[in-house]
């Protein structure tokens, strides 16, 4: 049933050792905030489908996660999908998360080219290439480490790819086609 699959996903988070890193590491502090205003969010959310005032409330959680952790965007394709899925009647309830993710990629665009900073925020821009094979790179590293436990770090070094004829990401690339 769902209620098992959902246990075993959490029991999988619980005892493996690949998530002992949110935790030790002070710095991830960010991904149980993450994970608390979106759960809360979401409960918020559903309970506001039938009540405006837990929209609202919603809509702080959501936006007190995007200020934790900018991965929290993913959140409103996932209220949509959900909405899609299960009250398409109700999709108009997704409008205020749609304003809030479109502001907050504005900003978030803005900060990172460093128009709110003197520079541009550290983050050297290599092309969609190179990052996308830098993605392919560090998808297959963790993968190893869901299943090779060892070597744990709270710091794992930067996976970047700086060259097309890298052979490592090609390698990672084909096992995907695979």
């Amino acid at each position: 049933t769902l209620f098992r699959s959902f246990f075993a996903a959490a029991l999988i988070f619980l005892l493996h050792p690949v998530n002992s890193e949110a935790v030790n590491h002070l710095m991830a502090r960010s991904d149980i905030l993450l994970t608390f205003f979106i759960l809360f969010s979401f409960y918020f959310f559903i309970r506001g489908i039938e009540n405006r005032r837990f929209t609202a409330i919603s809509c702080l959680f959501y936006i007190l996660a995007l200020l934790s952790k900018e991965n929290a965007i993913l959140f409103s394709a996932v209220l949509f999908v959900f909405l899609l899925f299960f009250n398409r009647d109700k999709i108009s309830k997704f409008i205020p998360f749609f304003i809030i993710s479109s502001i907050f990629l504005a900003c978030w665009k803005y900060w990172k080219l460093g128009i709110f900073t003197a520079s541009p925020a550290g983050i050297k821009y290599s092309g969609w290439f190179l990052n996308f094979l830098t993605q392919v790179k560090t998808l297959f590293y963790y993968l190893k480490l869901f299943f090779i436990p060892r070597g744990f770090s709270f710091d794992h070094g930067w996976l970047r790819v700086n060259s097309v004829f890298a052979p490592m990401p090609w390698v990672c690339l084909g096992l995907m086609v695979i």
